[in-house]
């Protein structure tokens, strides 16, 4: 038997692990002032849908700038699920179990925010999870 409870609530996910090849820093860098990390929870926090926001970071400095904008990060994502051949499954599964043991509840609807999306706007977020939850 399961020990937890499923609440209808919308919790935002935004994954932002350290170690990009490509782009040394990339999730910290900025976008008239606001770092990729800022820009995706900012954008979370002003959403009428979203109850909680919550960072999936692997690195301090990432976790700091997410405290900044009062994003939750109750742990450190994996080693295992911070390489470049991690897949967001993992990384979404790995969340939910360690919450679970924390909160004993999940919410009914996980929204995975990419800090790389900067254009996306809270509109934008706010018609899909409505088009989403219209779907049930």
């Amino acid at each position: 038997m399961n020990n937890y409870e499923f609440i209808n609530e919308v919790w935002a996910l935004v994954p932002a692990r350290s170690g990009s090849k490509r782009l040394k820093n990339k999730n910290l860098k900025k976008i008239n002032k606001l770092s990729l990390v800022a820009r995706a929870i900012i954008n979370c926090k002003k959403s009428i849908n979203i109850d909680r926001v919550f960072l999936s970071t692997n690195s301090i400095k990432i976790k700091n700038e997410g405290l900044k904008f009062k994003a939750e990060v109750p742990f450190l994502r994996s080693k295992k699920n911070s390489k470049d051949s991690s897949n967001d499954f993992d990384v979404i599964k790995e969340f939910l179990k360690r919450i679970m043991k924390v909160e004993k509840k999940i919410p009914n609807f996980i929204i995975y925010v990419r800090p790389t999306s900067p254009i996306r706007d809270t509109f934008t977020v706010d018609k899909a999870i409505q088009k989403f939850k219209n779907l049930k």
